[in-house]
């Protein structure tokens, strides 16, 4: 038995965020991941021994985006069964090369960088473009906040 849940086949050096929910959908927690080393697309989260015994719904979090879902049930000490992954990696990849590749826009009026889907039409997410003072800015842009 173990306490660790663990995503595979991600690429290297990124950063996750485990957040837990109970069975209502509030969500409990939040854990960030931790990648095996050396740098292997691997990344894990070790379930505390705090979280109470119940069933959780975990979603894995990448920059505002869940890209995969686990349910398990939890004794307190350990994962009872097999955790079953909703969402292939091979969507997270996609994701992240949609990020890398496809259409972006700034829009000057409303300070925003909008990266689109494949087709360059679709929306895929919007960022509100803030500079240091955390003002809207499209000259100089110190940050990039996902909108909800």
């Amino acid at each position: 038995m173990t306490n660790r849940i663990v995503l595979y086949g991600a690429p290297p050096s990124l950063t996750f965020m485990f957040d837990v929910f109970d069975e209502q959908g509030t969500l409990i927690a939040s854990y960030p991941s931790t990648e095996l080393t050396p740098p292997s697309g691997r990344y894990y989260v070790d379930i505390p021994g705090s979280l109470a015994v119940g069933s959780y719904e975990i979603l894995v979090n990448f920059q505002g985006d869940y890209i995969g879902e686990y349910h398990l049930h939890w004794n307190g000490t350990d994962i009872l069964d097999d955790l079953s992954i909703l969402a292939n990696i091979n969507s997270l990849v996609s994701l992240l090369l949609k990020y890398e590749r496809n259409r972006t826009r700034v829009d000057k009026n409303a300070f925003t960088l909008t990266v689109y889907d494949d087709d360059g039409t679709t929306p895929l997410k919007v960022f509100n473009l803030r500079d240091f003072t955390n003002s809207p800015s499209y000259t100089e842009v110190a940050e990039r906040m996902p909108q909800p």
